[in-house]
């Protein structure tokens, strides 16, 4: 019997280094392992308890005393050691989502990057003519200067509204996560859930006629303050959503 503890001893004592050499948190099997030779390391002492009770009272009393504060001690060892792994996947989360936090304002700096750009385009396209034939003397051709038809005009102001305002392919991803906390706040009381219904009612429209009618029917509802910054930015990405659609 006492052999059978010991080889059992030495076992459990093996298998705990092993557990503590993980560096990334042990395998649930192998804690389970231990967690079964210990309670077979326990249920030997006990035989051996009651086989040498009748002896040496006293001295297996206080062996029975130690054989319980190593098994707590070991319990501990393996608590310590889920704790600690529950630790690590815990700031793993948090880095994860502080870095989708980042790439979503990168995203929304690129965007704006390009609409600055896009709206230098237009601004060039939409200079009138005419301030170049001011500048040019007329007494010599004897002609007056051209002007711009107002078919290119219109040509010119269609192209650059089609630059500024780029068609989105869906609200719910083309929608920043600043934009849509703007939202959330200033339109939707603070509920998400409200703001989610209202952008997946959009989405299931058929075209930009319908659309509208949805966003009307929803601002209506929602008492929005139709001048306020957010009411006009949600209704030019509606806008831009079916840009494209009648």
């Amino acid at each position: 019997m006492k052999g059978e503890i010991k080889e059992l001893a030495e076992i459990i004592l093996e298998q705990t280094n092993k557990l503590l050499a993980y560096e990334q948190g042990a395998p649930r099997i192998e804690v389970d392992i231990i967690k079964e030779n210990i309670r077979k390391l326990y249920d030997k002492m006990e035989v051996l308890i009651d086989v040498n009770w009748q002896i040496t009272p006293p001295i297996e009393q206080s062996l029975e005393e130690r054989l319980d504060e190593q098994v707590d001690e070991l319990l501990d060892i393996a608590e310590a050691e889920f704790q600690g792994n529950l630790k690590e996947i815990n700031e793993l989360i948090d880095e994860q989502y502080e870095s989708s936090e980042e790439e979503l304002e990168i995203i929304n700096e690129e965007e704006t990057i390009i609409v600055d750009k896009a709206e230098e385009k237009v601004a060039s396209i939409e200079t009138p003519q005419e301030e170049k034939t001011e500048n040019t003397p007329t007494e010599n051709t004897g002609h007056e200067p051209k002007k711009q038809s107002p078919k290119a005009i219109d040509e010119s102001k269609s192209i650059g509204d089609k630059l500024l305002r780029k068609p989105l392919k869906s609200l719910k991803t083309s929608i920043g996560i600043n934009d849509k906390f703007q939202f959330i706040n200033e339109l939707f009381d603070g509920s998400m859930k409200v703001y989610n219904q209202a952008i997946d009612q959009l989405e299931q429209s058929d075209g930009l006629k319908a659309a509208m009618e949805t966003f009307n029917s929803i601002a209506e509802t929602g008492g929005w303050d139709t001048e306020s910054p957010a009411y006009q930015l949600l209704l030019d990405y509606v806008e831009r959503r079916f840009l494209n659609s009648k």
